[in-house]
């Protein structure tokens, strides 16, 4: 589904929408805003449905696609109690700055958006959160999202390109370094109660986040670790509270990078066996990060 954004020359919004009890069979998106969206997305439910392939073809690129490239501005999303089988990447959410109609391109904003009860078979690219230099993403919460990924995949560099004015879909940036989720330029960001399995090896962290600020992160589940690498890995993370969580693994919980990292709290995890809390490069000094009784650090350089 893709939502229509101007007619008869002038910029017309998409609002108070609500899609409820479908059954989604694709071969592009599941549901989709954007692409061609010069007008607003605002008060939208999608609830109660299923999405999956069709009998011939290609793959679902997303489950839910949320883009902004032509200067939109999506508010107050809710997306719930969906099952997504076989899509490249479970949740995409954009804002680029293809700046399509507009006299002078500028980035949009997609924010305040609620993402509850998901679940996702059959990933083989991480759900990405990402805006360009300029654009707002703000307020994101994800709140169940149960994934099982493909796996199988090595470690790439975090340095993942901007494509500012490429047109956007879940593959745009090749594989990304994280197996479930990668956000890069969130603002007032929540991730609660994501699971995790995976079909094969990885080596790449579950989580990537880059040029986030403002971030929670709670009860992660997961039984994956990540051959070589941290099983979360930040940088220029910004004022973070991780708190029960609950993971064992001969690797370490966290890696910390960028210049502009700080304000990192751990509080009240669970991480029995793991021999580093976690390690940080020369660029973060020790004092931002923090770490309660309950799990006593160990640090590497």
């Amino acid at each position: 589904m893709e939502s229509p954004s101007s007619a008869g020359g002038y910029l017309r919004a998409t609002e108070h929408l609500v899609v409820a009890n479908c059954i989604l069979r694709t071969s592009c998106n599941g549901f989709k805003f954007g692409t061609e969206a010069e007008g607003n997305l605002r008060n939208v439910s999608v609830t109660n449905c299923v999405i999956s392939k069709r009998d011939s073809g290609r793959r679902p690129l997303a489950g839910v696609a949320l883009e902004s490239v032509d200067g939109a501005h999506v508010d107050d999303i809710v997306i719930s109690n969906l099952s997504i089988e076989d899509a490249l990447a479970p949740i995409f959410i954009r804002v680029g700055n293809r700046g399509r109609g507009m006299a002078s391109p500028a980035p949009g904003s997609i924010t305040n958006v609620s993402i509850r009860n998901i679940v996702a078979t059959g990933a083989s690219i991480a759900s990405s959160i990402t805006a360009v230099k300029g654009g707002r993403i703000q307020n994101i919460e994800i709140d169940g999202l149960n994934v099982t990924a493909q796996g199988g995949g090595v470690f790439v560099s975090l340095d993942v390109p901007e494509r500012a004015a490429s047109y956007p879909d879940a593959d745009m940036f090749g594989k990304l370094p994280a197996v479930a989720l990668y956000a890069r330029g969130a603002e007032g960001f929540s991730i609660r109660s994501l699971t995790l399995s995976s079909n094969a090896a990885d080596g790449r962290p579950a989580i990537v986040l880059d040029e986030v600020t403002q971030l929670t992160l709670s009860e992660l589940q997961t039984s994956f670790s990540p051959q070589g690498q941290s099983l979360l890995a930040f940088r220029n993370v910004a004022g973070a509270l991780l708190y029960g969580n609950r993971w064992s693994s001969s690797a370490s919980f966290l890696s910390l990078s960028g210049e502009r990292t700080k304000a990192i709290a751990l509080r009240s995890n669970d991480l029995t066996g793991v021999p580093h809390v976690f390690v940080s490069a020369a660029d973060v000094p020790s004092y931002e990060v923090s770490v309660d009784a309950a799990c006593e650090p160990s640090r590497l350089n």
